[in-house]
């Protein structure tokens, strides 16, 4: 019974230190990507550590099979227990290297074999396989080979035939090893990664023990398993203490990459205009006033792009982008550079153009030419803090381009990143050189009837090039990792694609760049340009009441320059579409901003987006075949990026 009571006490101290894991370290030991996202700093990391509830569960169900067996105060002639095993795993979680991607899962190969791995440690470069097996153990399995060579043969050549002489060593702990080397080596991953290495614990035998070893080949297997590439840890080994890497806070680097979203959001009016004072004023802003069918002002309804254009007012109400940018960026030593690539640079000028308005078009110039004012009319005016000069780098078409990947070793995270954009950017493009063959001449006509009608063209289907980001987004990506900036970004979608496909689910290596707390990816919350649709909607409003200047109602409303709307309850009336009330409105007012703020965010629910789905990923055949969950929500923009 002492044997009993004292597993039964190891295995309760055992599930008192999972507990104490779980609630203490479990989140640090999981992987967590160097991304910044102010509105979702949860979806960029491993969620969890595979199969750590389960074990708990094995931990506990022990615990309650030993009482069962104590409280018979009978003492078993055999005692078939887990307990040395449960002892020995969770020994190596604790010694593991963090990030821990998984404890006792069965992992499945590309060819189709299955192999049972204890611990994966250091973001899955490494494999670690606890055996418990004795001496005792090992020796009767040599007896039972020995058994099987002694039989007496008819023809002596056919036991060395079967390969059971005793000049060939094995047995379970080598075929065990043979086999997690051959499943490390086929595993897939990303293919800058490492294959795993794998580490085979056997907790209960001794390198050399005081008496040595009753048969040579339990010293022949030590050194077989060595000679199969693992590394072979024994009771009698020292082990070191396990370095536990814990990234500080993720902050951006001093050079920062533009891409075409996040330059055009720097533009956009609603950047830079007075924030409305009111959730009616919000959706005010976009939507002119109208006559319904009961001669009542509304507001008229809502139109795709007003919709978008709303929603992201009111993540600029919530959050502003300036504000964000100011407060990451405020800690450095030295003034930040931005950057953009050409591509970038020349793609601007076209978008503020067709749909830009009057000062839109100018922050477009300003940011390059520095000739204008920058923040001329912004309600940012005279706060610019770190951004006051605001001027923007442009990269050289081809500078990046020539920088190989092998030069990103010191961050796996940036180099797998860069990894799969490539990998992406080569199925895209190919896709696109494919689609600009000329297509083949149409058949003849044989039915006259039908001569006259339009041949029906082909509906383009969905192909996997059109799931991935665009090549313009991929290239600028590309761009900003390889020199070793910090991407800021507001395709969130994108940035999702690609950290699916690179399984953060599951864990990554930090590296020794990761290991600094430096961003590699920024993502903010997007903003189209919006001043042609609020000039618009002014100029309208200034028609409809000249138009309507005998409604009882107009009299309620002043007219002018810079129309915006504010609450006014008493000046209309309607069930469906309540309108505020026409004022003049200083866009450079900033007193009322946090007040403004504070009314929105009481009056109109907070947008989100919606939790990312476990979705499976693009490329199925890149990396390891348990599916990672990242962001998947694509935020609507009016820069196709």
């Amino acid at each position: 019974m002492d044997q009993i009571h004292s597993l039964k006490h190891q295995i309760t101290s055992l599930l008192e230190s999972v507990d104490d894991f779980a609630s203490k370290y479990a989140e640090l030991a999981t992987y967590n990507a160097p991304i910044i996202d102010w509105h979702h700093s949860g979806d960029y990391r491993q969620t969890v550590i595979r199969g750590l509830k389960r074990f708990r569960s094995s931990v506990e169900k022990e615990k309650d099979y030993l009482q069962a067996i104590a409280s018979t105060h009978v003492p078993p002639r055999d005692l078939p227990t887990n307990a040395p095993h449960l002892l020995a795993v969770w020994e190596e979680v604790t010694r593991a290297e963090w990030p821990i991607g998984c404890i006792s899962q069965v992992l499945e190969c590309p060819d189709g074999t299955q192999v049972k791995v204890d611990v994966v440690a250091k973001g899955g470069d490494e494999w670690i396989k606890v055996n418990t097996i004795k001496e005792s153990r090992l020796m009767a399995e040599f007896r039972e080979q020995d058994a099987y060579c002694n039989f007496d043969y008819s023809d002596g050549e056919e036991a060395s035939d079967q390969g059971f002489g005793r000049d060939q060593l094995t047995n379970s702990p080598i075929e065990q090893v043979a086999l997690l080397m051959k499943s490390a080596q086929s595993y897939r991953r990303l293919p800058h990664l490492p294959t795993p290495k794998v580490k085979y614990v056997l907790n209960r035998m001794e390198e050399n023990p005081e008496k040595g070893y009753p048969d040579p080949r339990i010293k022949k297997t030590l050194d077989a398993i060595r000679s199969l590439g693992a590394e072979l840890v024994l009771a009698s080994d020292i082990r070191q203490t396990p370095s536990h890497i814990r990234p500080p806070p993720t902050e951006p680097t001093t050079r920062i990459l533009l891409d075409l979203s996040v330059v055009v959001a720097l533009c956009c009016d609603s950047t830079h205009f007075a924030l409305p004072k009111s959730s009616e004023e919000l959706e005010a802003r976009f939507r002119p006033l109208q006559l319904d069918q009961d001669g009542q002002i509304t507001l008229a309804p809502h139109i795709p792009v007003t919709k978008d254009l709303c929603a992201q007012l009111q993540w600029e109400t919530q959050h502003p982008l300036i504000q964000e940018i100011q407060e990451r960026l405020s800690s450095f030593g030295a003034s930040p550079e931005f950057w953009v690539t050409e591509e970038v640079k020349n793609r601007l000028p076209k978008i503020a153009e067709i749909i830009g308005g009057e000062d839109e078009q100018r922050r477009a110039r300003a940011m390059f030419t520095g000739e204008e004012d920058f923040w001329a009319g912004s309600r940012w005016k005279g706060r610019e803090g770190v951004l006051r000069n605001m001027r923007v780098e442009v990269i050289a078409a081809d500078g990046w381009e020539k920088i190989d990947l092998q030069e990103l070793s010191q961050s796996p995270f940036r180099q797998g990143f860069a990894n799969v954009c490539e990998i992406m950017l080569a199925i895209v493009e190919k896709q696109a050189s494919a689609c600009t063959l000329p297509t083949p001449p149409p058949p003849p006509k044989t039915n006259k009837s039908t001569s006259h009608r339009p041949a029906r063209q082909p509906q383009p289907g969905v192909t996997l090039a059109s799931r991935l980001p665009s090549a313009h987004t991929l290239r600028t990506f590309l761009a900003g990792l390889k020199h070793g900036m910090t991407v800021l970004t507001n395709n969130r979608g994108a940035v999702g694609k690609v950290t699916r496909e690179m399984g953060i689910s599951e864990g990554i290596a930090y590296g020794r760049e990761d290991a600094k707390g430096k961003a590699v990816v920024w993502v903010v919350n997007p903003s189209s340009l919006s001043e042609w649709r609020r000039r618009e909607v002014e100029k309208k409003n200034q028609v409809f009441l000249e138009a309507n200047g005998d409604h009882p109602l107009c009299s309620s409303f002043d007219s002018g320059p810079g129309l915006s709307l504010v609450t006014r309850p008493q000046a209309i009336t309607s069930s469906t579409h309540p309108v505020p009330r026409l004022e003049l409105s200083d866009s450079g007012t900033t007193e009322t901003e946090k007040s403004c703020r504070s009314e929105i965010s009481t009056n109109v629910p907070a947008l989100s987006f919606p939790p990312p789905q476990r979705t499976p990923p693009i490329l199925p055949n890149l990396h390891a075949s348990h599916p990672a969950v990242g962001p998947n929500q694509q935020h609507p923009s009016t820069a196709n990026t």
